[in-house]
């Protein structure tokens, strides 16, 4: 499998630290991902700007850090 990852460029959004999606149930919200039921056999990550450490949440989100995480999250599938 080949990664690719994007360029490491100014965010042309803000930064996401936490996601609501009320139209699907929410499974479980980790230090950086959302994830949400979005069927009997699927789950949707949503990857946030949030930054932690050692499992504690940093107050100010860091913007592109879910543009990041997005990618990397295809290696756990």
């Amino acid at each position: 499998m080949t990664l690719h990852l994007p360029a490491m460029t100014q965010p042309s959004s803000p930064a996401l630290h936490t996601f609501t999606l009320a139209s699907l149930p929410l499974l479980a919200r980790d230090t950086v991902r959302d994830n949400y039921a979005a069927g009997e056999d699927r789950i949707l990550m949503v990857a946030s700007d949030r930054l932690s450490s050692f499992d504690v949440i940093m107050g100010a989100p860091l913007p592109g850090t879910g543009a990041l995480l997005t990618p990397l999250s295809l290696l756990t599938v």
